[in-house]
């Protein structure tokens, strides 16, 4: 009884601790100790969460292991596991809607972030393509699955195909490099040129692709105008 008693009171703290500072003062192993409360509310989740961090190596890194992965700790159940792996999702569609106020894609930077905020907690490659008006506004977006920018995933047609459909003279796209950084690979930029060349045929201009790997961006055509410039 006494056990239960001092665990409840600790749970309580921790819930406190939260409520008044938010993560502020907490360590990882405790932010994942207090999210396991809500799958394992009679065991204590400090172990576990301590084991967690020492197999993956960070709290970031926890949140990106797999299913299996995670599942492979002891104390860790296929409940447990999918309750961390909604957190970097949830952060996706939460940054996601707190730019839905980001319409207009006129300056290099609201483009950036509006790119970078679609791939929040992403752990596989995507594109993302914004086809915009004459006003550089948008229109609409598509994700589109991709194992390479340059594969046969996704097609020139399928991006100029959109645009009309849309009437969109302008688009935007980025891919993401999930474990790598925001630097364009021969094949991006080789995708970029196609892309671009295929646009122009029907009108419709190419204005970024960008590269994107966490919170940092990089943008192809600017990144080549620069070194184009004497």
């Amino acid at each position: 009884m006494q056990k239960k008693h001092t665990h409840e009171e600790h749970r309580k703290r921790m819930k406190a601790r939260f409520l008044e500072h938010g993560f502020e003062h907490f360590n990882d192993f405790e932010i994942l100790e207090m999210i396991l409360f809500y799958s394992l509310p009679r065991k204590d989740t400090r172990p576990i969460a301590i084991n967690l961090i020492k197999k993956f190596g960070s709290l970031s890194a926890v949140l990106e292991a797999s299913i299996n992965e995670l599942c492979s700790v002891d104390g860790i159940s296929s409940h447990s596991a999918t309750l961390i792996k909604l957190i970097p999702e949830l952060a996706r569609v939460y940054v996601s809607d707190n730019n839905q106020g980001i319409t207009s894609f006129s300056d290099y930077t609201s483009a950036g972030k509006y790119f970078v905020s679609a791939f929040v907690g992403m752990q596989e490659e995507r594109i993302v393509v914004a086809f915009l008006d004459n006003s550089m506004n948008l229109i609409k977006s598509k994700v589109f699955d991709a194992g390479d920018v340059s594969s046969s995933f996704i097609s020139n047609r399928n991006i100029t195909r959109m645009a009309l459909e849309s009437g969109a003279t302008h688009v935007m796209m980025a891919h993401n490099h999930p474990k790598g950084i925001a630097i364009p690979s021969a094949g991006d930029l080789s995708a970029t040129r196609s892309i671009s060349a295929a646009l122009e045929i029907v009108g419709v201009e190419l204005n970024e692709h960008f590269v994107v790997s966490g919170d940092k961006y990089m943008g192809i055509l600017k990144m080549r105008a620069s070194f184009d410039s004497p």
